[in-house]
């Protein structure tokens, strides 16, 4: 999903890092999936700072993108499950 959306046809599969995310307790027990979404050339606005850092700034043009994003995985996600109980009535 992530490359059909990205402006240019790209997705960068990233190594596993050791951030502080409790999100990592959610996916021991639900299928999960944790993303980056680029931004920018780091110079409008300028943020080469790290996402925690008080100087950093968003390219605020790459929301909807990720709005988008969000959007279309929980539609997939949706129609999968849609799927899979259809074939458990069967």
């Amino acid at each position: 999903v992530a490359e059909d959306l990205s402006i240019d046809g790209k997705m960068t599969i990233t190594d596993p890092t050791m951030g502080a995310e409790d999100f990592s307790f959610i996916a021991e027990t639900v299928p999960s999936v944790f993303l980056f979404l680029g931004q920018s050339d780091a110079m409008n606005p300028p943020s080469h700072y790290g996402l925690h850092h008080p100087h950093f700034a968003i390219d605020e043009e790459v929301l909807p993108l990720g709005s988008r994003l969000h959007v279309e995985l929980a539609l997939k996600t949706l129609e999968k499950l849609r799927r899979e109980q259809s074939c458990d009535e069967i």
